[in-house]
């Protein structure tokens, strides 16, 4: 299945910058990883600078937790996921029900 997660970054108090920025490195090399694995489509960052999004594929919404739990940043976030259905499938469907509607 493919998830959109989105996520927003927490305020990093000062006495916790170092931790936070080994944790942040820690974090590009496991999203790296996760991108060359092919469990993460794409990982983009808002340009506003709160936060990003990502589009990641995994088996079911437990093992996408489990994942995300394993991101060594994930204390500095707070997170959103939304299931994903293929476009087509969706057109396809909304067409059916449409016709339907018409009575055809």
């Amino acid at each position: 299945m493919r998830y959109l997660v989105e996520w927003e970054l927490r305020p990093v108090p000062p006495d916790m910058a170092k931790r936070a920025l080994a944790l942040l490195e820690a974090t590009e090399a496991w999203a790296e990883a996760e991108r060359q694995a092919e469990r993460h489509v794409g990982n983009w960052a808002k340009t506003e600078g709160g936060g990003g999004i990502a589009i990641v594929e995994a088996e079911s919404n437990d093992a996408l937790f489990r994942k995300l739990q394993e991101c060594p940043y994930i204390f500095f976030m707070t997170y959103c996921v939304t299931p994903l259905t293929d476009f087509k499938l969706a057109v396809e469907t909304a067409k059916a029900q449409l016709k339907q509607m018409a009575g055809r």
